[in-house]
């Protein structure tokens, strides 16, 4: 039997009402997804000085060290899904899936360790978090990629084809690739299609993102004080941290779709530690059901 592996005794910790001001320039933060739970990105260069106060960095540290264990929360809740017999399918999702939680909590722990020192380290794991969250549930979902598809991405790394808002038949990008999950999860969630802003959003994202993650002015613009070190301030406001354990536990309601679709089961038995994190984290709103 394989059975995803769990960190076992994990407690929830308390979570915290993150501000609304948007105040970092590469933040991914999509709005419009279960509520407000996500803002959107407002583009703004940040403004970096020499103050470092240390108020603010035991604050960045509280704020990392409760996400920190809300995802190591998450990983432990893994092993009530077992697979005795795994498909093709089965096996990338979930190990697309299980490794965007891994950077989620290789995220917060980075954070919570030094700000300064690994706060940019800890920002630009948000881009293949994301990634392996939207390809993970792309190949896991039966409705989305056929079994061909996913042979054809384990053999040669092939991503599948579909026709684009111009016509012209493609590889999936990125922007295709999160509007068809945004239509999943919404689907899941019982909402109509296209109630959403994740799509329209993270394409103005991204720009952001890939200035993180190749070397953008992003990076200027976060080093460019007189100690040439990462401010890492704008985490205090907790939005970033926010995310990244949202994007985590998206990441597990999909592995829970994917084992009710093994199982043939017509709901997903998540424990209430998990409903508890989930509903918290996005407004109350309830767990995605099977489709």
């Amino acid at each position: 039997m394989w059975s995803p592996p769990a960190t076992a005794g994990v407690s929830l910790c308390a979570t915290w009402t993150p501000s609304r001001e948007t105040r970092m320039a590469w933040l991914w933060l999509a709005n419009g997804l279960y509520g407000n739970v996500f803002t959107r990105a407002s583009g703004t260069a940040l403004n970096t000085s020499n103050d470092m106060w240390d108020s603010e960095l035991r604050e960045i540290q509280d704020r990392a060290s409760a996400a920190n264990e809300l995802v190591e929360g998450i990983t432990g809740e893994l092993g009530q899904f077992p697979f005795d017999k795994p498909t093709d399918r089965t096996r990338l999702a979930l190990t697309l899936l299980k490794s965007s939680i891994d950077l989620a909590s290789a995220s917060t722990r980075l954070l919570r360790l030094d700000p300064i020192q690994y706060g940019s380290a800890s920002a630009t794991l948000a881009r293949p978090q994301l990634e392996r969250f939207l390809r993970g549930t792309f190949f896991g979902s039966p409705a989305l990629t056929t079994d061909e598809e996913v042979s054809a991405f384990l053999t040669k790394e092939d991503l599948p084809k579909r026709t684009h808002e111009d016509g012209q038949v493609r590889q999936v990008t990125f922007s295709f690739l999160t509007r068809m999950v945004e239509e999943q999860i919404l689907r899941q969630a019982g909402h109509h299609v296209g109630t959403s802003g994740l799509t329209a959003t993270l394409k103005r994202a991204m720009t952001y993102l890939n200035g993180s993650v190749h070397g953008g002015t992003i990076v200027h613009a976060s080093y460019g004080n007189d100690m040439v070190c990462f401010d890492p301030r704008p985490f205090a406001t907790g939005e970033l941290l926010t995310n990244i354990v949202a994007m985590a536990l998206l990441a597990m309601t999909q592995i829970g779709q994917i084992h009710s679709n093994y199982e043939d089961a017509n709901r997903i038995s998540f424990t209430a530690r998990f409903d508890t994190m989930f509903r918290a984290y996005f407004k109350g709103a309830d767990v995605p059901h099977p489709l």
